[in-house]
Parts: structure tokens; sequence; C-alpha cells
């Protein structure tokens, strides 16, 4: 009795009812029956691409802490061989080349361990281990460091972009608490 009250309150199956509608006069067109709203495949293709997303904010905010702890973290410099603390790491380069996933199997690069054997990425211990949509890169100037993620999403030549800029001001290294991002769909 329970189960058969909620499903015909829910409206799933109106069963055990004697007055809900038929299929008759005056009964609401089922869901399967409803017309597409206009622009249904424009947003499901939004959504998707919203959700591809997702891997560059996750993995740049992995990379954001990942520079926070080597900043933190005591290291010997490798040109005078002395423990430092408050160094930031080295630029690492665009990793796959920009744009070059979308042209694979799935839009995504294959993990390849390969392509993160730079000091830099060794360094931040970046190495995804699942299939990827973006190229990382590190760009250090001075006592300034950006991690940048871009895509190219639907394969039309032009990026999107999701990055986030650290700087040390008074021995302190702080990043924005948002992500610069340009061009999130494409």
């Amino acid at each position: 009795m329970r189960t058969t009250l909620v499903i015909a309150v829910l409206g799933l199956i109106p069963i055990g009812c004697d007055d809900a509608p038929s299929s008759g006069a005056g009964a609401e067109p089922a869901a399967a029956e409803a017309e597409p709203e206009a622009g249904g495949i424009g947003a499901f293709t939004e959504y998707q691409r919203k959700s591809m997303a997702a891997e560059a904010k996750v993995n740049v905010a992995g990379l954001v802490a990942a520079v926070r702890i080597a900043y933190e973290q005591e290291s010997v410099d490798p040109e005078t061989l002395q423990v430092v603390t408050h160094r930031l790491p080295s630029s690492a380069p665009m990793t796959p080349p920009a744009g070059s996933c979308c042209k694979q199997p799935e839009g995504t690069c294959k993990p390849d361990p390969s392509q993160w054997e730079h000091p830099a990425w060794q360094e931040l211990l970046f190495a995804p281990a699942d299939p990827i949509r973006f190229s990382y890169e590190v760009i250090r100037e001075g006592e300034t460091v950006t991690i940048k993620a871009v895509a190219d999403l639907d394969c039309d030549g032009k990026l999107s972009s999701y990055q986030s800029t650290g700087k040390v001001v008074d021995g302190e290294l702080s990043f924005p608490a948002e992500l610069e991002i340009n061009d999130p769909l494409e």
C-alpha cells in the first residue's frame, strides 16, 4: 500500500488510483511524447563541455597546492648545493602540445608517463594517470608562477584556458581564490 501511494503521489505510475487521468481527453501528454525544447542539443553539448572543464579546475588546483608545498619545503639548490626554502619551481613546458588531445580518439590524450619527465613536472609530482583533455604548463618569472591549463574542447582551433598566478610578496606566496578563465567552453 505504501509503495503504491508513493508511486501515485510522485505521478510515476498511477497504480491503484481510480481517479488518475486516462490516455483519453484531459490526460497530460507522457514525458516521452513531449516535444524537445529548442536548443536541447546545444544545452547538452554545453553541459558536456562544462563537465570536461572540471578536469582543468581540479588539476590547476592540485598544481597550485603542489607549488605551495614546493615553496615551503626544504630543497637543495642545484647551483649552490645549499639547502633552501621559499623557492618556486622552475617552468615546465606545455604538456602535451596545446590542442593536441582533441585530435585523439574520444578527444583525450592517453596517460603517458614519458611526457611528464621534465624536472619541473617531477618536482611537482604531476603526471596524470587518467586520460586528459587539457595541456598543462608552469611559467615561472622571477617571484611569480603561473599554472595554466588549455584545451580545444570542440576542436575548432580556439583554446579555452584556466590559470592561476601566484606571487611572492614579503616572503609569502599567495594565489587568488578564483581561477582566471578564458573561453571556458572552447
